[in-house]
């Protein structure tokens, strides 16, 4: 396991998304200051089909929102401002039951979006989506997604107050790029407004969405997953597609918690007998390497609803009613686990014989043999675990259209999450250059010989030295995380190459350690972050939780947006027993090969020994916290000298301690408890 202990005796375990909220140098070793307590906001809604109803894939037979912010209890159109997540009803939780996201406050300033905007194209077509000092978006109509519609194609989201963050993220992706073909429909009052103002090409369809809904009463339930509110929200996205259609476009239809890297306008001639394409649930593909076409198996493998493509023909136009319509009827009826629009479609397409199609096998026949649907491979159409897990972009060389960010655990913060860890996420240059940093170097525990040879290594054996190596590591972090809060530093996961996970995390079930479907996953591989931390936890009520911990990502100084006054000036701190004295350090006079300086300090030094010997060196913009030379992590750190400190700092590490779902034994939710730390140090001070 390595010469350094902690493992099962030192109880460190956490995991998560990350919404940074920036503060500045805000604690002090003793006490606590600043960390703004988190608005008080409730769910917004997500969809919820877990991806345990997904058939196992036989090839040799294949080839046979909270609330509404209304001022009164029912809703009324053109006040309403919906905190509803409109995304992908797909998996996107660490919850079979559904992804219960957390929404923002609806504060749309720039500064509460990173001061993202975006400029709209200078053509003669803005006068249409861009009038003249607007107060919201224009009217749905013909003549507005004409003006700038490609191909006669549209790609078409619809964004909600509760998602303006990964709206603005969306949106400068597509800017990035240069697609313009877009439109955004603005279900609130507040959306409308914000895209008008930032001259987004949009539409208002907040009179559809209050229609939608009705005289529901409002309350802090109503847009919980499965609630009536939710219910309705989710079939809007549906409803908004019978005009486009019906007035003849090829439609993108596109969730926002997505990352467009291409345009996907060549799907359309790659596969001219497509009526409609699918993304794919799956964490795993059955195309050889090298292969650009649809998925082998087509209609066996479970689709996502959040991304499709839709060429428009009577068929489709036939089929996008009939979707709408079962949807009306479900909803009367409360029938289909909610109402949710992705068994409806499922219940459309999947009736009546699958027949590949004559001149492109990797079509099938839906809907009665009416229409041929395509699936979309997750290499091309990724999702979080593919693109940032498996990887399968990079096995089967293409660069993805698409990160739509499903496969993800602890709803919007895990999204955020995993982007910001493929430094897809776009924060505010305060972000990126303040406070200084604190990060450490891990030192993962040696695999066994044989761990993936899964003829030779047992389920559980794996399991557990999975869960010891990352009570490690974590506990290496942890000491990390103490010297960050107590030098009133942001903390820096470790880089890309740091945290190992020796086995994957879902809340289906595993064998060997894998998804069921993805057994040649070689072991271990790079932790994301939302596998490890939950980062609402981090800085959520300091006067219960104690210290709030500023968090950065793993990939934060490798992204190009982090200064090189920061990436350059970098302190390797390197604690060791072969100093005798405790109140003197070593630097060396080279520097390390990546250009950092070494300064050795004594080992097991408290805070207020450790900091005053560290005063010369706060100029350096990060530390780096090494256990070359210890044999335990909290001897690289010796935590506080204050007890109340001591105790503050381990209540907020309690507060990440998590479960690793799941094992298929009765301990299927086993993980690592915390257990107390620097709080139960001898000799602390209790008169602070």
């Amino acid at each position: 396991m390595g010469d350094i202990a902690g493992g099962p005796t030192t109880g460190w375990a956490f995991i998560g998304g990350s919404r940074h909220r920036q503060r500045g140098a805000h604690l002090a070793s003793n006490g606590l200051s600043g960390g703004k307590e988190r608005a008080a906001a409730g769910p917004d809604v997500t969809g919820g089909q877990g991806a345990g109803d997904r058939p196992v894939p036989d090839r040799e037979a294949l080839q046979q929102q909270e609330e509404v912010g209304a001022s009164g209890s029912t809703t009324t159109a053109g006040t309403l401002a919906l905190e509803a997540d409109l995304s992908s009803e797909s998996t996107t939780s660490g919850t079979t039951g559904g992804d219960v996201d957390t929404p923002g406050s609806g504060d749309t300033s720039d500064a509460a979006t990173g001061g993202s905007s975006y400029q709209g194209l200078s053509s003669s077509k803005d006068s249409l989506t861009n009038p003249s000092s607007p107060s919201s978006c224009p009217p749905l109509s013909q003549a507005l997604l004409a003006s700038r519609a490609r191909d006669n194609t549209i790609m078409l989201g619809m964004l909600s107050s509760s998602q303006t963050e990964f709206g603005l993220n969306w949106l400068s992706h597509l800017r990035r790029i240069g697609l313009d073909y877009f439109f955004v429909g603005a279900v609130d009052s507040a959306t409308s407004a914000l895209l008008a103002s930032m001259q987004v090409p949009c539409f208002d369809y907040v009179k559809e969405a209050a229609d939608l809904l009705g005289n529901i009463t409002i309350s802090r339930t109503t847009f919980l997953w499965g609630q009536e509110g939710w219910r309705r929200v989710v079939w809007l996205k549906v409803k908004v597609l019978l005009p486009i259609v019906d007035w003849g476009f090829n439609i993108v239809f596109t969730d926002l918690d997505t990352v467009w890297m291409r345009s996907p306008l060549l799907l359309f001639d790659k596969h001219p007998h497509a009526d409609l394409m699918f993304a794919t649930d799956l964490c795993s593909t059955y195309n050889a390497a090298g292969e650009e076409r649809l998925e082998w198996g087509g209609m066996k493998h479970n689709f996502n609803v959040g991304l499709f493509l839709l060429r428009n023909n009577p068929r489709t136009v036939a089929w996008t009613h009939a979707w709408y319509e079962l949807g009306k009827t479900w909803l009367a009826q409360r029938q289909g686990f909610g109402g949710a629009v992705q068994a409806a479609a499922y219940n459309l397409t999947r009736v009546g014989p699958l027949k590949p199609h004559p001149k492109d096998s990797r079509l099938f026949t839906a809907w009665n043999s009416t229409l041929y649907l395509g699936i979309i491979p997750p290499y091309l159409f990724a999702n979080g675990n593919t693109f940032t897990v498996q990887r399968l972009h990079e096995k089967m060389r293409f660069k993805p259209y698409v990160l739509h960010l499903v496969w993800t655990y602890n709803g919007k913060e895990g999204k955020r999450a995993r982007a910001r860890d493929v430094m897809l996420w776009q924060d505010e240059d305060a972000y990126y250059s303040q406070p200084s940093f604190v990060t450490v170097d891990l030192r993962p525990p040696q695999m066994p010989a044989n761990y993936n040879n899964k003829s030779l290594t047992k389920p559980n054996d794996m399991y557990d030295f999975h869960l010891a190596a990352l009570q490690l590591q974590l506990a290496q972090a942890a000491a990390g995380m103490a010297l960050a809060v107590a030098s009133g530093r942001a903390f820096i996961s470790p880089k890309a190459s740091g945290f190992q996970c020796f086995c994957e995390r879902s809340w289906m079930g595993l064998v060997n350690c894998r998804m069921w479907e993805a057994q040649d996953l070689q072991l271990p591989f790079t932790c994301p972050t939302d596998y490890l931390f939950q980062s609402q936890y981090f800085d959520d009520e300091p006067q219960h939780y104690g210290f709030p911990i500023d968090f950065r990502e793993p990939s934060f100084l490798d992204n190009p947006s982090t200064p090189e006054a920061v990436k350059g000036s970098v302190l390797v701190i390197r604690p060791t027993a072969e100093l005798q004295c405790r109140d003197c350090v070593e630097e060396e006079k080279e520097k390390l090969p990546d250009g950092a300086t070494l300064l050795r300090v004594p080992s097991k030094l408290r805070d207020k020994q450790l900091l005053p010997l560290l005063e010369p060196y706060t100029r350096y913009r990060v530390w780096r916290l090494q256990f070359e030379g210890v044999t335990e992590a909290k001897q690289a750190f010796g935590g506080f000298q204050c007890a109340k400190a001591a105790w503050r700092f381990d209540r907020r590490i309690k507060h990440l301690s998590f479960s690793w779902c799941c094992r298929n034994d009765s301990r299927i939710f086993e993980g690592v408890n915390f257990i107390p730390w620097y709080q139960k140090e001898p000799g602390l001070d209790t008169t602070c």
